[in-house]
């Protein structure tokens, strides 16, 4: 492959990841928005409302194929906005760029005082080194740590997928 078609095809490659990295900075400050908005058609219970049910579940209004979200996916973004915006009064820009599971794992521990390091941690850790952090900061054993090992054996089910503990 000769030179000019190597540069073509990095500066391709990138032009590409550029878009895929505005695109998802994009997605996430709109699901930041939606979690603000969902918070309130729960709480109010709009969701009756908008489904014409007075009797509708909200698992129902989540199920509808325009809204479409898992009340895991829900119930996390929701948590994340309770902590971050009403709680700390952090803004959505601040965090938008940072993986909601790692916005999830520092939920119980995040401050005021500690948030601004531990964003910077969560934007540049590796997984590995994120969950030592995580582990660390919860006071629990880490890889890193000596220690006997506690194996639990698990069996899943091959009829309905459930993972059930090997007594």
């Amino acid at each position: 492959m000769s030179q000019d078609k190597k540069a073509i095809d990095g500066a391709i490659a990138f032009s590409f990841h550029k878009k895929i990295i505005n695109n998802e900075r994009k997605r996430r400050e709109l699901f930041a928005e939606n979690a603000s908005i969902l918070l309130a058609i729960l709480e109010k219970e709009y969701f009756k409302a908008i489904l014409g049910d007075e009797k509708a579940s909200w698992a129902a209004y989540l199920g509808e194929i325009e809204v479409f979200y898992s009340r895991n996916e829900v119930d996390n973004i929701i948590r994340i906005h309770k902590k971050l915006v009403k709680e700390l009064h952090i803004i959505s820009p601040e965090f938008s760029d940072i993986p909601r599971s790692r916005l999830i794992d520092i939920l119980p521990f995040i401050t005021n005082s500690n948030y601004k390091d531990w964003f910077a941690k969560a934007r540049v850790l590796t997984g590995r080194d994120w969950n030592i952090e995580v582990r660390n900061q919860k006071g629990l054993i880490t890889e890193e740590d000596e220690h006997e090992h506690k194996m639990v054996n698990y069996d899943i089910c091959s009829i309905c997928g459930k993972k059930h503990k090997i007594k």
